[in-house]
């Protein structure tokens, strides 16, 4: 079995979930996306980036919420700085996760 490829969208979806207090549902991880990248997900991005995401374990659902698993936790406590901007903590994200 191939291990699941990142796309970058997926990355500003990781960091939209992140962002988000609590339990995240869509409505919220799409607003903290747009305060994120000034944009909007499209379908694809979200469905396609959530399904990656869950098989990757960086992210779990409970409920139609989704909220970051302690394997993400582990990568953002150890290389993302929360004082970071948040293009900054996008960008790291991106060199930790899609290489």
């Amino acid at each position: 079995m191939n291990p699941t490829k990142l796309q970058s969208s997926d990355i500003w979806l990781l960091l939209s979930v992140c962002y988000v207090t609590g339990k995240a549902n869509k409505e919220k991880i799409i607003e903290a996306g747009d305060f994120i990248n000034h944009a909007i997900f499209t379908d694809e991005e979200y469905e396609g980036g959530i399904k990656r995401l869950l098989e990757t374990e960086y992210i779990m659902e409970g409920n139609n919420t989704y909220s970051v698993t302690n394997k993400f936790k582990g990568i953002w406590n150890n290389g993302i700085s929360k004082k970071q901007r948040v293009h900054s903590q996008l960008d790291a994200l991106e060199k930790v996760l899609l290489k």
